[in-house]
């Protein structure tokens, strides 16, 4: 469905899906839109960060699985690291008409948004990109 909505409207198309089995039978539909090179983020979900590669039920590392098939592909590490990646996910995705993902363990998807490193910054994602398209 993200794909036909992207390669109908020229807009981003997204796509949802909860850990383990329910992120696999993207799949299909995120090779289909790369060789359609249409614009598509897909979400999903993990197993909680401190259970990922336990054998736990669902424990599916779908960065790794998604690798071949997206452009850009990220697990969030933590709460302050989410507007970055999810912004460079979309600016991907639309720049080079391409899939990206973005996998986020179940218990980060619950933490309020928190405190920052030092180095980062607001809107940091946005701030790398303006400089590299001016050169400055």
């Amino acid at each position: 469905m993200a794909c036909a909505y992207a390669m109908f409207t020229g807009r981003l198309g997204v796509c949802l899906a909860t850990s383990g089995p329910s992120g696999i039978h993207l799949l299909n539909g995120l090779y289909d839109a790369r060789l359609d090179q249409v614009a598509v983020l897909a979400i999903t979900g993990m197993a909680f960060h401190d259970l990922i590669g336990t054998y736990m039920q669902q424990d599916v590392e779908l960065d790794k699985l998604f690798m071949d098939a997206c452009v850009y592909n990220e697990r969030i590490m933590g709460k302050a690291h989410v507007e970055n990646v999810a912004d460079l996910a979309c600016r991907t995705a639309l720049a080079y008409y391409c899939v990206a993902h973005i996998t986020f363990p179940a218990d980060l998807q619950e933490q309020e948004a928190g405190e920052r490193s030092k180095r980062n910054v607001p809107h940091l994602a946005s701030v790398c990109a303006q400089r590299a398209a001016t050169g400055r």
